[in-house]
């Protein structure tokens, strides 16, 4: 073989080499189309609830209140936590408030017994908590955190010649809704108050016990007759009252009682409902077996 041979015979021996090589060696990159990447903006938020407030008449009572949870974000929410953390409570030493907390979409499925089926009752003088992954709003939308509130065994002093008292406990009621890593709270006060509290003036016995009573002042709505009513069953009533301000005496002679503390409630009759308007504090005491005056407590 010459050499210019020999040179050709080599060149074509490479150029089948390279022909020869992987594809799989290289490697390629290719745009085929222009992507465009948007940012967008979502909002998660709630709107302050606002005050919630219940009373009930003396001693013992259970209301219920619907507490707005507004979505005022673009989010979802997975769940909203409830939660009251106590505050200055005047409902006396031995009172007891519960709450019971779950979720409906109209305020007025917040009034119904029905609606707390299988909710425990918690210690509303101390915290409460519940999580609620049902009934939630949607985004712009409105439903409602329910509670019901039962209150017993307050105790009041209608002290002769005070102001009537307006026992309470108060609490703040957070809500705090939570998507993920997202949450978000908002507070307001909620109040449990005591109504129908009379005034009370105490009358002394001249040098006896015995002859010492207690007049009460209360709220008449309506002329009638009002029924006063001992925490013993023992009742009195009183006729012709007219509408407003009205006043009534109470002695041992009246209502009796034992020595010790008691409380008078007043009540009149509307159709077939009683309707109470008055409850004071008394203390039946004695001297010397000389017999029972009634004093404001």
């Amino acid at each position: 073989m010459t050499r210019r041979t020999a040179a050709i015979a080599a060149l074509a021996a490479a150029c089948a080499f390279a022909v020869l090589a992987p594809a799989a060696a290289f490697a390629y990159w290719s745009v085929s189309a222009q992507t465009t990447v948007a940012a967008s903006s979502r909002t998660f938020a709630v709107t302050a609830p606002g005050a919630t407030a219940v009373s009930f008449f003396g001693r013992t009572g259970s209301q219920y209140a619907a507490v707005t949870m507004a979505n005022s974000g673009t989010t979802p929410w997975a769940s909203v936590a409830v939660a009251t953390a106590p505050g200055t409570n005047s409902l006396g030493s031995g009172a007891t408030a519960t709450v019971q907390i779950t979720s409906a979409a109209s305020a007025s499925t917040c009034a119904t017994d029905a609606t707390y089926s299988g909710v425990a009752a918690q210690n509303l003088l101390a915290a409460a908590s519940a999580t609620l992954s049902t009934n939630l709003p949607a985004p712009g939308a409105t439903t409602y955190a329910c509670l019901k509130i039962v209150v017993a065994g307050v105790v009041a002093s209608t002290a002769s010649g005070a102001a009537p008292p307006r026992p309470a406990a108060a609490a703040t009621l957070t809500l705090t809704p939570a998507q993920q890593n997202w949450s978000t709270s908002q507070s307001a006060p909620l109040t449990a108050t005591s109504t129908g509290w009379m005034s009370c003036l105490t009358n002394p016995g001249i040098l006896n016990v015995a002859a010492q009573s207690a007049t009460v002042t209360y709220t008449a709505p309506v002329s009638g007759t009002y029924t006063f009513t001992l925490d013993t069953g023992a009742t009195s009533t009183a006729t012709g009252v007219p509408a407003g301000t009205a006043t009534r005496t109470i002695t041992n002679a009246l209502l009796g009682g034992s020595a010790g503390d008691h409380y008078v409630t007043v009540s009149y009759t509307a159709g077939s409902t009683t309707v109470y308007v008055g409850i004071a504090h008394l203390t039946y005491v004695s001297v010397l077996g000389l017999g029972l005056g009634v004093q404001c407590t």
